[in-house]
C-alpha cells in the first residue's frame, strides 16, 4: 500500500517559500489550518504562539507528498543557520522529492532566478 510522506517546514520569508514550492517543484495548495490557543505550547510546538499552516500537495492523488509550510512570529523568531554541507549540522539535512519532469523544475527554477547549490543534477 502507499503511503503518505508528510514534510513540516518552518521557514523565515512565508511568501517566498510558497512561491518557490509551488512556481518551481509544482506543488499546490490544497488546504490549510491554524493551531491556536494553549494547544501548541502544550504538546511542545511552539513557546505559545499559533502556527498558520500552509499545506502542499505534490500530485492529485491521495497518497501524494505533502508539504506543511509554517512561519513563526514568536518572541523568539526563528534562525536562519548556514549549512553549506549536510556534514555541518547534525538532525535532518535535506529532503528529497520526486518530480515528474526534473528539467522542467530546473528550467523553472533558472527563469525564477534560482541557483543550484553545486553541479547538479547527478546521477547517483
Amino acid at each position: 500500500a502507499s503511503q503518505t510522506i508528510d514534510i513540516g517546514l518552518v521557514v523565515t520569508d512565508i511568501k517566498k517559500s510558497l512561491k518557490f514550492y509551488k512556481e518551481v517543484v509544482g506543488f499546490e495548495e490544497k488546504e490549510g489550518f491554524q493551531v491556536g490557543g494553549k494547544f501548541p505550547k502544550l504538546v511542545g510546538l511552539t513557546d505559545g504562539t499559533d502556527l498558520n499552516i500552509h499545506v502542499l500537495r505534490l500530485g492529485g492523488q491521495e497518497t501524494a507528498t505533502k508539504l506543511k509550510l509554517m512561519q513563526v512570529q514568536s518572541k523568539k523568531p526563528s534562525r536562519l543557520i548556514k549549512q553549506p554541507y549536510i556534514h555541518s549540522i547534525a538532525g535532518i539535512s535535506y529532503v528529497t522529492i520526486f518530480v515528474e519532469n526534473v528539467d522542467q523544475v530546473l528550467s523553472q527554477a533558472s527563469r525564477l532566478g534560482y541557483k543550484a547549490y553545486g553541479k547538479s543534477p547527478q546521477i547517483l
